[in-house]
């Protein structure tokens, strides 16, 4: 049963730990860090920048994929190695970000310059507290419409929750939309808030979707590494739990679901960005949604979109394998049509595929479980803004645009679960 309850913002903790995290209350700077686009165009090249991947030593943003690029960060010390690596290999490269710290520091400005007397907007990036603080307001507000359950509790302790949108009755075609699942991806929590904002704040506009659709989101799956990049490490994307046997903290929570888990596109390497953990749902953020969406028997769930950036790129299952389901033609028809909604208000262009085909392999996605065990049809992963130019580091004048073409594309798939 959902109560309806105000949400009371946690103080974040910031506790030191060895490499690679920063010291406490440090923040970790960036300076002469570059971003190299590597472009493979023979099966050797792509091999070779696929052994760099694996090396597990740079940070990919991008991970290689045939046909397509590789975005791979690197520090001042590594830039000559990699540079030379690539060269070696005869592969094309151009160079993305020249130095990260410059965009680092404005964003840290702009993030000291904002309104000081609170509220939402999606002119601005928000911090975890005062997401939700908006979050409470927007409940207390709303409580006919909108209520909230906690579904489980972080590893350093944060409440994890998911707000329901419905207008009552029972048996409606439910959506679960979810969001922040990797840290440092911080466009997906302003598109999930505007979402919420819309269908909450504009209900008279949607009173088709929301007459007929019972939605769900969770804005943040993994809120102590986004409160990390908050405090100590902007370009932090897992989880921030601890083993015995490793300083380096945390886990990729999108590759610790069940479903494929432990196969191609992670890594059990437990500094690398795509650590998979020692076992499936070693995380309680993974463990939590897991158990809580098959825990409720009695919601008629359809669709499931999780947010990401970046790439412009709508996803369907699967990721671990580049063979797509066996609904993949209805899955690309109304992806297909999102992308078309989408591209209507800013003419920005999306590509619409399977995961492992058009992305890279990535095992033990909340995606692929979503569509391998747990009972949704309509299913994709939207990796958003931008291409390249900016990276994880969408500046935040692009956040209210973003917001408003996902929602359209989103739209599409809510109403083809009422046609």
């Amino acid at each position: 049963m959902f109560t309806k309850i105000l949400i009371v913002a946690a103080l974040a903790t910031n506790v030191a730990f060895c490499y690679p995290t920063p010291e406490e209350g440090s923040v970790k700077h960036y300076n002469g860090y570059k971003v190299i686009r590597a472009i493979p165009e023979t099966q050797a090249q792509f091999e070779s920048l696929l052994e760099l991947a694996n090396r597990d030593k740079y940070d990919f943003w991008q991970d290689p994929r045939p046909g397509g690029f590789a975005d791979v960060m690197v520090s001042p010390v590594d830039y000559a190695e990699v540079a030379e690596f690539l060269g070696k290999a005869g592969i094309q490269t151009s160079i993305m970000i020249e130095d990260l710290e410059p965009l680092l520091f404005e964003e840290r400005q702009q993030m000291r310059m904002r309104p000081s007397q609170g509220g939402m907007d999606w002119e601005n990036y928000h911090t975890w507290e005062e997401v939700n603080q908006w979050l409470s307001t927007l409940v207390a507000a709303n409580n006919s419409l909108l209520t909230s359950e906690k579904y489980g509790t972080s590893f350093e302790g944060r409440d994890l929750f998911v707000y329901k949108l419905s207008t009552g009755g029972s048996g409606k075609p439910a959506f679960w939309i979810d969001a922040t699942i990797h840290a440092r991806e911080w466009i997906t929590t302003g598109v999930i808030t505007y979402v919420m904002n819309q269908l909450v704040n504009n209900a008279t506009s949607y009173s088709d979707l929301l007459s007929n659709i019972d939605f769900y989101f969770a804005p943040y799956i993994n809120p102590d590494g986004h409160v990390y990049t908050h405090q100590a490490d902007r370009m932090w994307r897992r989880t921030r739990s601890t083993e015995n046997s490793t300083s380096c903290r945390g886990v990729d929570a999108n590759r610790n679901f069940g479903f494929q888990f432990g196969g191609a596109g992670s890594s059990g390497t437990p500094c690398s960005e795509t650590y998979r953990g020692k076992v499936a749902y070693s995380e309680p953020e993974t463990l939590s949604v897991k158990d809580w969406i098959l825990a409720q028997t009695n919601v008629n769930w359809q669709a499931f979109i999780t947010l990401h950036s970046y790439s412009q790129l709508w996803m369907t299952p699967y990721g671990y394998t580049e063979r797509a389901p066996e609904d993949y033609a209805d899955l690309k028809r109304v992806g297909d049509a999102a992308a078309v909604a989408l591209k209507g208000h800013f003419n920005t262009d999306y590509t619409v595929g399977n995961a492992g085909a058009i992305l890279y392999l990535s095992s033990g996605s909340s995606r692929d479980w979503a569509k391998g065990e747990g009972g949704f049809k309509w299913v994709y992963t939207i990796e958003l803004r931008d291409t390249g130019r900016y990276g994880f580091l969408l500046p935040p004048d692009q956040i209210l645009d973003t917001a408003i073409e996902t929602w359209s594309g989103i739209q599409v798939v809510a109403k083809e679960l009422i046609r």
